[in-house]
């Protein structure tokens, strides 16, 4: 039902039979959108799937399941699950779920080709080069590949206030031994790449007693609006 329903939508849709179809799909392609539809309990596979998803951050994923165990949609939500929906859910509700996310999607809007997005007025992110281009003669500026995913991630969630907890599971893992300061450190490089005035921040701006948020710049703000 779903898959064609999708395709109705004008959306372009693969399906896998299992997760392992859908992992080696997800390497050989560059989805904007994973769909995971399981029944009771979270195999361990999907988790692993929640982390991988993270890996490529240009993907978004959609958890569907009868599980109604919270601690099982948590830890799919902390492994890097982006939506938890419980069945039974129609397939307007469903539809209406992938809407929502898509809107989220780095790319939406973005012009130029879905591998470029505006993050500033004037700077796009180059996410297969992981880089910054500006739209004037500006030598391009490289990103490490933590500044990159920090940046991504940030970009995946705009509008949306991340603690520095949270932000240190999602880009060094729930296993790094490192402090929350580190997350300071690479938000003050990624300003440094990204601001016009870095010690007047308007993209990465800091949520005091929490952590940070990404700005849409104003011409993106008009197209989500």
């Amino acid at each position: 039902m779903l898959p064609a329903r999708l395709c109705q939508e004008g959306y372009s849709v693969t399906t896998s039979p299992t997760v392992s179809d859908l992992t080696a799909g997800l390497r050989a392609r560059d989805a904007d959108l994973l769909i995971v539809w399981t029944d009771g309990l979270l195999p361990p596979d999907v988790l692993a799937l929640c982390r991988l998803v993270r890996a490529f951050e240009s993907t978004l994923l959609l958890l569907v399941s009868h599980e109604r165990n919270r601690p099982e949609s948590t830890r799919a939500l902390e492994a890097g699950a982006d939506q938890y929906v419980l069945k039974p859910a129609d397939a307007d509700e469903l539809i209406a779920h992938v809407h929502a996310l898509v809107r989220r999607h780095p790319a939406a809007g973005a012009g130029r080709s879905g591998r470029w997005v505006l993050v500033t007025e004037t700077l796009w992110l180059d996410r297969p080069g992981q880089r910054l281009v500006g739209d004037g003669d500006a030598s391009p500026v490289s990103l490490t590949q933590t500044e990159f995913r920090l940046l991504s991630h940030l970009v995946r969630n705009a509008g949306t206030a991340l603690d520095r907890e949270a932000l240190l599971n999602a880009i060094w893992g729930p296993g790094y031994a490192g402090a929350t300061k580190e997350v300071d450190l690479y938000v003050y490089y990624l300003r440094r790449k990204l601001e016009p005035l870095p010690s007047r921040p308007r993209y990465l701006l800091t949520v005091w007693g929490k952590g940070y948020v990404y700005q849409l710049p104003a011409s993106r703000e008009r197209e989500s609006a």
